[in-house]
């Protein structure tokens, strides 16, 4: 009785896993999109640094990021203080356009040792070809604290 059991809850699994094909993406099934670079050079009278790294995840078929992930590596900052950041059109030094909603740019809690990471999914989209640029603020005045050109880096593969 016990061994019929066995045979019928092990047939029964094995039937299951049968039946569940885990989905597998192909290269064909992805498309190959630049990431963005950045590092940050402080302003004059500042300390903080880093670097800013954009990464298109998701695709709209004809090779558009839908969104991104961002990483933000900051160094040299103020102990415990909080820095806001954008992504804008242009170039160091000018004033375009933030990309996407400028509500998705969480600002960046600094550490107890001045430094932070901040990884986030935003709505946003860089246009391969575009202009643009990161900066972080500095914490007390708003004023820009550090600024880096974004360039296109390596080739990602993103899923569409």
């Amino acid at each position: 009785m016990r061994i019929q059991r066995a045979f019928v809850l092990i047939a029964g699994a094995a039937l299951l896993t049968a039946c569940v094909t885990p989905r597998v993406q192909r290269d064909s099934e992805l498309a190959p999109q630049a990431a963005w670079e950045a590092t940050l050079v402080s302003s004059a009278g500042h300390t903080l640094h880093g670097t800013v790294t954009v990464t298109p995840i998701g695709d709209d078929g004809g090779g558009a990021a839908l969104r991104s992930r961002v990483a933000v590596s900051l160094a040299g900052a103020t102990p415990g203080s909080s820095h806001a950041w954008h992504i804008h059109r242009g170039s160091c030094g000018s004033d375009g356009s933030i990309v996407g909603p400028a509500a998705s740019y969480t600002p960046v809690p600094i550490g107890s040792g001045g430094a932070a990471q901040l990884i986030a999914e935003m709505p946003i989209r860089l246009t391969p070809g575009g202009s643009y640029f990161a900066h972080v603020h500095d914490a007390a005045a708003m004023g820009v604290e550090a600024c880096g050109a974004l360039h296109q880096a390596g080739t990602a593969l993103v899923a569409r």
